[in-house]
């Protein structure tokens, strides 16, 4: 595994666990939409490219549950999460 990528891929299965732990919290069976929010330091169209592709892996991994990559510039971050 290239040294860059360790870093994203740790963080998106910490991610991933900390989802669907939520989830499940939450008491969402049958699961739903999970939005993830990811920084768009270099523009949305540049954040889609680079992120669409690891949604959609983890829709197909995760039964009942889509994922929806949401970008976001620096000002919009703690709204969203708020």
């Amino acid at each position: 595994m290239l040294v860059g990528m360790r870093r994203p891929v740790i963080l998106v299965g910490v991610l991933l666990s900390l989802l669907v732990l939520c989830a499940g919290a939450y008491g969402q069976p049958g699961g739903g939409d999970i939005r993830l929010g990811v920084l768009a330091k270099r523009g949305k169209e540049q954040c889609h490219a680079q992120w669409d592709a690891t949604a959609a892996y983890l829709s197909e991994r995760v039964p009942g549950y889509r994922f929806v990559i949401v970008p976001l510039n620096f000002d919009e971050v703690a709204p969203a999460v708020a």
